[in-house]
């Protein structure tokens, strides 16, 4: 039998390949290349919490992996040994390490007046891709899910969006190192929603009168589609004729949600739209406190001294 790392790992793959998505199952493969490469063919029964806290510690001193990369490696080889460990291989089941404590780094948003001049620019020049921009700073949608979206997903007669869909680029499970695109199910089944429409956006997506309900809103075309990194792509240029600073596609779907809470809306509503599972994530990950919120917060100061 061989208890190389490499091999053990393959059976786990093989053994939960059909309970995953495609995604997960080709990042799974990637990561467990990579770790077996780290130990050069290592035995299962040699994995143990020194000799993974002495690795780590050797990856973070020389800055190869973030901290959050090396948790999920760490998450990897923890399941491969729960693996062998319940096949009998003679390992221990889980590994201890100490990991630094993580700086939690601000997520960039749109201020309101960046917002408000980047729908200004997107209305006055809208077409297919910048509807695309427009569709996501209010709606919150991923960008994934957002080129994955068809038409036939929204009902402008009652002013809804159905998400039931992602897109993304993965790595082949073959040899060749290519990449493809996937269209799956989106993230989690909460992340499967219905989000009500702004009048003012129905009314833009009226003006393209869609005639095939199969085509991609983002092309028109049943055919082709714009993927993530080029609705990245796109999103840049807007930011540039903007004069807005670069920040990532996925700042849209912060925007959205920071704006809603600024404007009022509930919490638990704000979590449904966004496809989240509890309302605590929301709070934790997609409300941002802007720099005017807390100026305006602050000035309220001022009515207790008299000057």
């Amino acid at each position: 039998m061989d208890n190389s790392f490499e091999n053990v790992s393959l059976l786990w793959l093989e053994h939960n390949r059909f309970y995953w998505k495609e995604s997960t199952y080709t990042k799974y493969i990637f990561i467990t290349k990579n770790i077996s490469k780290i130990f050069c063919d290592c035995m299962i029964e040699e994995i143990n919490s020194k000799r993974i806290q002495q690795t780590v510690n050797n990856i973070l001193l020389c800055n190869l992996m973030s901290v959050t990369t090396v948790k999920t490696y760490v998450s990897v080889i923890n399941n491969v040994l729960a693996f062998a460990y319940d096949n009998d291989y003679d390992c221990v089941d889980h590994i201890k390490i100490i990991l630094p404590k993580q700086q939690k780094s601000e997520l960039k948003i749109l201020t309101q007046k960046e917002q408000k001049a980047l729908t200004t620019f997107l209305t006055k020049n809208i077409d297919l891709t910048k509807l695309g921009v427009l569709f996501a700073l209010y709606t919150g949608v991923r960008c994934g899910e957002l080129c994955a979206l068809k038409w036939g997903d929204i009902d402008l007669y009652n002013g809804f969006v159905s998400i039931n869909k992602t897109m993304q680029r993965v790595q082949c499970t073959d040899e060749t190192g290519k990449t493809k695109i996937i269209i799956t199910p989106p993230k989690t089944p909460n992340s499967n929603r219905i989000i009500p429409l702004p009048k003012f956006l129905i009314s833009i997506l009226k003006s393209f009168n869609p005639n095939n309900e199969n085509s991609y809103l983002l092309t028109g075309s049943d055919e082709k589609f714009i993927e993530p990194r080029q609705a990245q792509n796109i999103f840049n240029r807007c930011l540039s004729d903007c004069k807005i600073s670069k920040i990532n596609f996925h700042a849209l779907r912060h925007s959205f949600a920071t704006r809603c809470i600024e404007l009022g809306m509930d919490y638990k509503t704000l979590s449904e739209i966004l496809g989240h599972a509890s309302v605590s994530t929301t709070m934790n990950l997609y409300v941002h406190s802007s720099q005017e919120q807390k100026r305006k917060q602050m000035n309220k100061l001022n009515s207790l001294v008299k000057i």
